[in-house]
């Protein structure tokens, strides 16, 4: 009997052993996995007009410093990937919308495998603090066009139960890092552009910086400045308004993928003098972007991660 009632210990003692180190292999592969370097990054460029006809065959790469580009097209998109700082990079530009989004970065995580998405465009914003010319560092994203009251919460995506996608706080300083650099680098250029278009006035000096809250996504022109200040009363910390960036954000947490997300603040079209001068500034705006700011925002994020 004794003898049974110890074979019993042995091998409670022996299945407890295999759960707990069970328990730490686990909390360890997650830990391992919040640590791991990032090694393969997408970045998805949402502006309204893009710079250059990327359907053409002889099209480039529109990031010049790639070492080893390639450009593939996927379905109706076209890819272009590279390396730098030692890391894959995939990059493609769109439209920006919900769906194209959507099917983006569906792509990038599935056939490209990347570890972190980086979201580059422009936002609009009815906020008394912002300046056109900001750099608005997304800490997460709101659908506000999903709102079902009173079935469900507000901006609840009812399957998921999630209102607000956040971005990575991991991975977010670097890219404020990034983008504090820029605003240093190219203050004056931005001056420059918003006299050119009449966004600053001759002898004004831009009060631009860089700043950081939530971004609301749903559909731009709908924004009232009315509607944007409820919205800010609901959550304080939204600082601008798009029409894609929610849709990647919501991707990347449905497949527990990091999503960062970088704006310049631009004038919606509707304040625009005329629509042909907003696409001169928004072309303007896109070329800085693809270069400059993208340039200081990776160099930190490739050296950080």
């Amino acid at each position: 009997m004794g003898g049974t009632v110890m074979v019993g210990q042995f091998l409670l003692i022996f299945f407890c052993s295999l759960s707990f180190f069970s328990v730490v292999a686990e909390d360890l592969n997650i830990l391992n996995e919040k640590q791991a370097p990032l090694t393969r990054i997408g970045i998805i460029f949402a502006f309204p007009e893009t710079t250059g006809d990327s359907s053409s065959e002889d099209s480039g790469c529109p990031i010049p410093w790639f070492s080893n580009s390639k450009r593939t097209q996927e379905g109706e998109r076209i890819y272009y990937s590279g390396n730098y700082f030692g890391k894959y990079f995939v990059v493609s530009s769109l439209w920006p919308n919900k769906v194209s989004s959507a099917v983006v970065t569906c792509n990038m995580i599935l056939k490209h495998h990347v570890d972190l998405i980086l979201i580059i465009g422009t936002c609009y914003s009815r906020s008394e603090n912002s300046r056109f010319g900001n750099v608005l560092i997304s800490k997460g994203y709101i659908n506000y066009d999903t709102d079902i009251r009173p079935f469900f919460e507000r901006f609840e995506i009812p399957d998921i139960k999630k209102s607000v996608f956040a971005t990575s706080d991991v991975h977010r300083e670097a890219i404020r890092k990034g983008g504090k650099e820029f605003i240093t680098t190219e203050k004056q250029v931005i001056e420059d552009l918003l006299k050119t278009y009449g966004y600053l006035k001759p002898k004004t000096k831009t009060e631009h910086t860089l700043t950081e809250g939530l971004v609301a996504t749903g559909e731009s022109f709908a924004m009232s400045r009315n509607y944007f200040l409820s919205l800010q009363k609901l959550y304080p910390e939204i600082q601008g308004f798009d029409s894609a960036s929610g849709a990647v954000s919501q991707v990347c947490y449905e497949y527990k993928i990091p999503c960062l997300g970088v704006n310049i603040l631009i004038p919606h079209p509707l304040e625009s003098s005329s629509h042909e001068e907003w696409k001169k500034l928004q072309n303007e705006a896109s070329k800085i972007y693809m270069d400059t700011l993208l340039k200081s925002v990776l160099k930190e994020l490739c050296l950080a991660h």
